[in-house]
């Protein structure tokens, strides 16, 4: 099979899916991005304060998140609602044969329903039950069905469809969306006697809220985990953000899309990393070039990548052999996104003598190409023009 044979299951006249899936995704990294200040400069501001012979880490602020946040959630994930119903619109329009009236137009909408019943009173709407295609028993209602929240027997709150649905609905008619910060995790370095962590409360932190308690004087490093989640209108739950979307917008380009295409989701899954902003003389020519990293991997992988790089300064830093410091920041540079992930990977957490001497012979090596660097640095030094 070639490269663009991959992608035979989605028709020509669906291809226009494909531009609006790379979109969301673009507007899914615009959010992630305007986020990237506000984690890196640090979200949650703390303080100690003493209490009954206790030292209590209070949160003293919260950065504020920017709006542009919530408003480039609600617009991703109206992109991605956008994109199952042009997809039933067209399906339906194909299985007609001819151009549909307004009214009949009107009457075409992706249910999201919870209960079977609901979904039965869905396809007996007026309109709708004069379209064929829209009948009981056909089969593009036998893939509208499949894909309803009332599947998720125990947990229909909980699916993708249903959560699209809500977080749109009320984006688009009642209020922006709510972002807010959360502490993921707090992790001290050590845990003296006496220290205690707090359970996360799932909630949005507030200032006053104390995130560890340790006996006065002890000093206490650890490390703040703040996660940036949003909430979800009809539970008022506050999932991570970059999850939410990575849920949703996974399950509408490699589940919902395929099914209501083909019947079944056992196929190529389509790219999302397309330039929209440049004219696509041939579609599929595009689509078989695209990428499959979405925003929220992308983003993630920048993470770790940056922590990667302090992580390997640090390392040497400390280092026995004492390598310069400059010399180690240019090193560091030199390393590709790639370089720094499968060399931080290579060290292996535990005090064990075995892994204590193999992360020792690592580092080494790590010294090695630093004056290796240097090296080649000396032999060609910058003439000038």
């Amino acid at each position: 099979m070639t490269t663009t044979g991959r992608y035979d299951w989605l028709p020509d006249h669906q291809l226009h899916v494909v531009a609006t899936l790379a979109h969301a995704d673009h507007l899914i990294e615009l959010a992630a991005e305007t986020l990237r200040p506000v984690l890196r400069d640090g979200a949650v501001e703390l303080h100690d304060r003493y209490e009954g012979g206790l030292c209590l880490a209070t949160v003293k602020a919260v950065k504020p998140i920017p709006p542009a946040v919530s408003r480039y959630t609600a617009d991703a994930l109206t992109q991605l609602r956008a994109a199952l119903e042009h997809v039933l619109f067209v399906e339906v329009e194909r299985a007609t044969g001819r151009d549909l009236t307004e009214s009949e137009a009107r009457a075409i909408e992706m249910p999201a329903c919870t209960d079977a019943d609901d979904f039965g009173k869905w396809l007996n709407d007026g309109r709708r039950k004069k379209l064929s295609a829209l009948r009981d028993g056909t089969r593009l209602v036998k893939r509208i069905r499949e894909l309803q929240p009332y599947n998720l027997r125990k947990q229909p709150d909980q699916h993708p469809l249903r959560l699209l649905v809500a977080h749109t609905n009320l984006a688009k008619h009642r209020a922006p969306l709510v972002a807010a910060t959360r502490v993921g995790r707090v992790i001290p370095d050590s845990m003296p006697p006496g220290v205690e962590i707090p359970e996360p409360s799932g909630q949005p932190v507030r200032v006053g809220d104390v995130l560890a308690i340790a006996p006065a004087g002890v000093v206490l490093p650890m490390d703040i985990w703040p996660t940036i989640s949003v909430r979800r209108p009809h539970t008022g739950e506050f999932p991570i953000l970059l999850s939410e979307f990575e849920l949703i917008a996974d399950w509408v380009r490699t589940v919902a899309i395929p099914i209501l295409v083909t019947g079944g989701s056992n196929v190529t899954h389509l790219p999302v990393e397309l330039d929209t902003t440049a004219a696509w003389d041939d579609p599929r020519a595009v689509i078989a070039a695209g990428g499959h990293v979405t925003a929220p991997a992308r983003f993630r992988r920048s993470i770790q990548v940056r922590i990667g790089r302090e992580g390997l300064r640090d390392m040497l830093d400390v280092h026995p052999a004492k390598p310069d410091r400059d010399a180690i920041r240019r090193w560091v540079r030199s390393l590709s996104d790639d370089d720094v992930l499968a060399r931080i990977t290579a060290v292996t957490a535990g005090t064990s003598v075995e892994i204590m001497l193999r992360n020792k012979a690592v580092t080494d090596g790590w010294v090695d190409e630093v004056t290796a660097l240097e090296g080649q640095a000396v032999e060609s030094p910058v003439r000038p023009v």
